[in-house]
């Protein structure tokens, strides 16, 4: 067992070969992410609960069968968390709220259920900001989560515990939720590999705050993994259609034969006026886009979708709180239309539109929808042309920690300036909000010395396609890096 305490961050690709070439053992497997999860978690608290005794039972299981033969999935044996929000019977799903702290759900979620299906094993959760609502990992019940590269830096949010975890070694892969770059952005600040998926792939059911069972548009759940081929691993594991329509519907996802990054036609996107890259940002992404170039890839810096950033910004702002509003209650709701009554008609800011989405009415969502269609097409216009986008996944690399005021009050510094903190989320908005796949894959480090990820766009249902460039860029031009353990705080 101490033989492979120095493999903590092997891909789960390869701890799945090593536990069938019966290498290591399921519960030594388990014991080695256990043992990491009490010295380096205290400090980093990105692991906030625990069922370790049901997963030393499963692990033993797990090696019962597997001398049997009866390996029980494609993921047999592999001890793995999942975001806090996610429901799993004998934890609680308190999403960061102090009401909902005696939340312990009767059932799984799909996510649970499929992963175990697999045989995975699932010891603990990660993680969130109250109402996943942040880009940091904090909240009153768990505290604050850091970022493993620089302890006084966030891991975004808000699947930042899940990024942390993986990027600290404290499980082999991961599985979050993203709306606005939940997973995206965790995983450019932690320096790891992260899927947001195709809207309504991946079964959102047991994913919702306590009262809740409608699914939320723009929102998506996905892995997060120290591999590509992880990323695609845990995706096959969880796809499908939801139960009421198994009787009639199949998912079918089309397949990426492209084995080389010269196989691909590719859009870079590197700026925008409104919304602006850090310089050390960029630099990272430059000298990453130049590789590709060289590599062979069809480069076209000349093809973005033709919409205003501006627009799109409000529309995505308005309609991701919209989103979400059934989980107000009659009286909160009330409260939100007088707040957003004393706000100026022209206002703009981010409060002003998360109060226009919180409060919208149909008629308002379905007059933005039809906006959303006529955008998208600009989007297959792009898509007719090239196989992916590549674009940044935020606009800055992994800020300080600041819990001062409301989150729309908060600033970050690009290029010198401060800016809102809220504008971070635009470069994960342009694809998200049409409900496109995107894979964020590391691209290296900034002068700071902390990960910087390229985002992958693909087009509707393209999901492997773009796990496939990220594969193909971990080969020939950067992958995941792990923070030396000498640096994790002792």
């Amino acid at each position: 067992m101490l033989g492979f305490a120095n493999m903590a961050y092997q891909s789960a690709t390869e701890w799945c070969r090593l536990v069938r070439n019966r290498d290591i053992s399921c519960r030594e497997l388990l014991d080695l992410y256990l043992l990491r999860v009490e010295k380096y978690n205290p400090q980093i608290n990105a692991v906030v609960c625990m069922d370790p005794e049901r997963a030393i039972k499963s692990a033993t299981l797990a090696d019962d069968q597997l001398s049997k033969g009866e390996p029980s999935g494609p993921l047999h044996g592999i001890p793995m968390t999942v975001k806090e929000a996610f429901d799993m019977v004998g934890m609680p799903s308190t999403w960061g709220v102090v009401d909902f702290k005696d939340n312990y759900p009767s059932t799984n979620s799909h996510v649970v259920d499929a992963l175990s299906g697999a045989g995975a094993i699932v010891f603990g959760k990660t993680n969130v900001p109250a109402w996943l609502s942040d880009w940091q990992s904090f909240n009153p019940i768990y505290g604050t989560t850091s970022n493993p590269w620089d302890i006084t830096r966030v891991p975004g949010g808000s699947s930042g515990g899940s990024a942390a975890a993986v990027a600290a070694g404290l499980g082999v892969c991961e599985f979050g939720s993203d709306i606005a770059g939940s997973i995206r952005g965790p995983a450019h600040f932690c320096g790891v590999y992260g899927h947001k998926p195709t809207c309504d792939i991946v079964s959102q059911r047991g994913h919702s705050p306590p009262g809740v069972t409608n699914v939320p548009d723009i929102a998506a759940v996905g892995p997060i993994a120290r591999s590509a081929t992880d990323l695609e691993l845990l995706l096959r594991a969880t796809i499908g259609v939801e139960d009421y329509r198994r009787n009639a519907w199949q998912l079918v996802l089309p397949e990426c034969s492209k084995k080389t990054v010269s196989e691909f036609r590719v859009a870079i996107i590197d700026d925008d006026s409104c919304f602006p890259v850090d310089g050390e940002v960029k630099q990272v992404l430059d000298g990453l886009y130049d590789e590709i170039e060289r590599a062979g890839a069809k480069v076209r810096r000349d093809i973005r979708p033709d919409f205003d950033s501006r627009e799109v910004m409000q529309l995505f702002g308005q309609m991701r709180y919209a989103a979400v509003s059934d989980g107000q209650s009659v009286e909160v709701f009330n409260e939100n239309k007088k707040r957003l009554a004393t706000l100026d008609d022209e206002d703009e800011g981010f409060l002003a539109r998360s109060l226009h989405g919180l409060t919208m009415s149909h008629y308002q969502w379905l007059r933005f929808n039809e906006r959303r269609e006529e955008l998208r097409r600009e989007w297959d216009k792009v898509f007719a042309e090239v196989d992916i986008v590549l674009c940044p996944a935020a606009t800055t690399v992994a800020f300080p920690h600041d819990q001062n005021g409301e989150r729309h009050e908060r600033m970050v510094e690009v290029n010198g300036e401060l800016v809102p903190g809220t504008d971070e989320t635009f470069w994960a908005g342009i694809s998200g909000f049409f409900h496109l796949p995107a894979t964020v894959a590391p691209a290296g480090f900034g002068h700071s010395g902390l990960p910087v990820g390229v985002q992958i766009v693909g087009q509707r249902y393209m999901d492997f396609q773009c796990i496939r460039f990220a594969g193909l860029l971990e080969q020939q031009v950067a992958g995941f890096v792990a923070p030396d353990d000498k640096t994790l705080p002792d």
